[in-house]
């Protein structure tokens, strides 16, 4: 009965901190704590997740990471939706966002590695865009850069 009760306590405890995460700066700081994440358990599931832009108005929007396994390793498809409610993504299945955007597939990024996390890279034009992934307990955090400027955090549940 002991054994019960405590693990209610401590499924109520991380619920609870999953809701506290409403500001970039808790993500930063997160951030910093976490390290090198394993993608493995995660191909072929839909990842949603929120992100925050770094602006006074800590703007939240929807976002999904979508990891596939191909020839070349580890991809991994970032996929947001500025303009939608940050919850468009929650209850959908991979096969589901697949079917909706077909546009996943060009988002595919190879993952790269250095000690502390995984790196995807994009060049646009003349931009240079990285977003750096690192996990922690039961979520992935990224740290998203352009031109070397911090530009939003998001993070990522990974319970399956």
């Amino acid at each position: 009965m002991k054994a019960c009760i405590f693990a209610l306590l401590l499924l109520s405890l991380s619920s609870h901190a999953r809701e506290q995460i409403s500001t970039s700066m808790q993500i930063e700081k997160l951030f910093t704590q976490s390290t090198l994440p394993d993608f493995e358990p995660y191909i072929g599931v839909a990842l949603p997740g929120r992100c925050f832009f770094k602006t006074p108005q800590e703007v939240q929007t929807a976002s999904v990471l979508v990891p596939s396994q191909l020839e070349e390793g580890f991809v991994i498809a970032p996929l947001s939706a500025d303009k939608r409610a940050a919850s468009f993504f929650d209850k959908m299945s991979h096969s589901e966002i697949l079917e909706r955007f077909p546009q996943v597939q060009k988002l595919n990024r190879i993952v790269h590695y250095n000690e502390n996390e995984a790196i995807l890279y994009r060049k646009k034009k003349n931009q240079n865009f990285e977003a750096r992934i690192r996990q922690f307990q039961d979520y992935f955090f990224v740290r998203v850069l352009m031109a070397n400027q911090e530009v939003r955090y998001c993070y990522y549940r990974t319970l399956l």
